[in-house]
């Protein structure tokens, strides 16, 4: 019979009025801290929610530290969907927040960090603005950004409003454009002596509506440097008004051409050092699997099997060519929660682990590549995928756009057209061939979803 601490304690409380004597025990037990663990933190999004729950947490705590020595205040980091870029995000703001400083042991005290902590830690305002919530559609861009930016700057104001004079959120409520709101807060800060800290998770929301509009047939053209000149209005103030800058997105969007001179952040996007910063690697999953194995999840699996399992259908990621050199790969770790929930529930391992793309990421590459059928540039970007689903694409080598950016308005055209195959996951690093990295298709989850998106029969389930 298995053993569940958090039934006890329900029990206990239930009969606490009635048993006295078992106050003492449910104490202990709370105290304690005894709680079943939940392992699968699938779709959790805010660090403080997965810290407070005791899910599994895959300890990539450490980047904290090699961010800190680094000699880049500024930097941008791209990876495809599904490898926790948010939850990451958040990690930072918790770390670094001034305002959750008193909560940094309740937080990462099982963490790599809280052993070796940084300077740097509980020392910030933290501004942090999620652009994923931007439309998509160009013609709602621009009022789309202002309204996500705006509510967000306001947001974080109110947080910090007690560092600052009581007119502080006032006069920020006069001004109605989201670079003169952070303009203020930055100048605010400045002048009372606070370092500030910018983190943007999906700084690339910009290219949803570049990628949309380089792929409808409506009539009318839709120029992306016009279109993206409220951006420079906006990160203008980034140059001057924070010390340090995170920003996170899928695409490799070229800074200095996003918003206008604003070129000091460096891309840590292909830094071998960075390889496993986001997404599982095969230790983290070992400890999931540990952690399952704890509480009788799994049940009579092997759990070397699931790994093997989850590794095929869910690994293979390497983003930087040195980085394969070391087989150092990692696994999206959304596939991985999907993948071993529909193990856990069914108490096998299927033959396939095929789990839906990320919307997103397939809308955007179904437009790209085209499919069967098709003709002209769409044929010859279907047949770039072709060739690596059967194993011919040996020539695919990583372009220089990977590693310098893209500048926006240049993002849909075709010789861009591998690049987006690497930011969106469909390739990955898997060779060398006269010491630069060659593309393949990573697992095969990728490869269901490849077939399907070019239709070759195959359905994603």
């Amino acid at each position: 019979m298995t053993f569940h601490p958090d039934l006890f304690v329900m029990l206990s409380r239930i009969c606490f009025r009635v048993f006295p004597f078992l106050s003492f025990m449910h104490y202990c037990l709370c105290l304690r801290g005894i709680r079943t663990v939940k392992p699968l933190p699938a779709g959790i999004r805010r660090f403080a929610d997965l810290a407070e729950g005791s899910m599994y947490f895959a300890d990539n705590t450490r980047f904290i530290s090699l961010l800190d020595e680094g000699d880049d205040s500024y930097v941008y980091f791209v990876r495809p969907e599904g490898f926790g870029k948010t939850l990451f995000v958040s990690m930072l703001e918790a770390y670094y927040d001034i305002a959750s400083s008193d909560r940094f042991d309740r937080w990462f005290h099982d963490t790599w960090i809280h052993d070796h902590v940084t300077a740097d830690q509980g020392r910030y305002q933290v501004l942090r603005l999620d652009l994923s919530g931007v439309s998509g559609d160009p013609r709602e861009l621009e009022s789309s950004f202002e309204q996500v930016a705006c509510s967000q700057i306001t947001r974080l104001a109110e947080k910090y409003a007690s560092f600052y004079d009581p007119d502080f959120l006032p006069v920020m409520a006069g001004f109605s454009r989201a670079a003169l709101k952070l303009n203020h807060f930055c100048v605010q800060a400045r002048l009372k002596g606070y370092m500030l800290y910018l983190l943007v998770d999906d700084y690339d929301s910009i290219a949803r509506a570049v990628l949309s509009a380089a792929g409808s047939s409506a009539p009318g053209a839709w120029n992306a440097s016009d279109a993206t000149l409220f951006y420079r209005d906006f990160f203008r103030m980034v140059k001057t008004g924070f010390s340090r800058i995170f920003m996170t997105g899928t695409f490799p969007l070229t800074m200095d051409d996003l918003t206008s001179g604003f070129n000091i952040a460096t891309n840590l996007t292909t830094d071998p050092r960075y390889n496993a910063m986001l997404g599982f690697s095969l230790e983290d999953l070992r400890q999931l699997l540990s952690r399952c194995r704890s509480q009788n999840l799994q049940g009579d699996l092997d759990p070397g099997e699931i790994a093997a399992a989850l590794a095929s259908w869910c690994g293979g990621y390497c983003f930087s060519g040195r980085t394969f050199l070391q087989k150092e790969t990692v696994l999206n770790s959304r596939m991985v929660l999907e993948c071993l929930a529909k193990i856990l529930e069914t108490g096998q391992i299927p033959g396939e682990l095929a789990v839906a793309p990320d919307p997103g990421a397939a809308a955007v590459l179904k437009l790209s590549a085209g499919g069967r059928g098709r003709s002209g540039n769409e044929a010859g970007r279907a047949e770039h995928l072709l060739s690596a689903l059967d194993g011919s694409g040996a020539g695919n080598t990583v372009m220089p756009q990977m590693v310098a950016g893209i500048p926006a308005e240049q993002l849909a055209e075709d010789g861009h057209f591998i690049s987006r195959c690497f930011s969106l996951g469909a390739l990955t690093v898997t060779g060398a061939d006269l010491g630069r990295p060659v593309l393949g298709i990573p697992n095969q989850n990728v490869r269901c979803q490849l077939r399907e998106l070019l239709g070759l029969g195959e359905k994603a389930a």
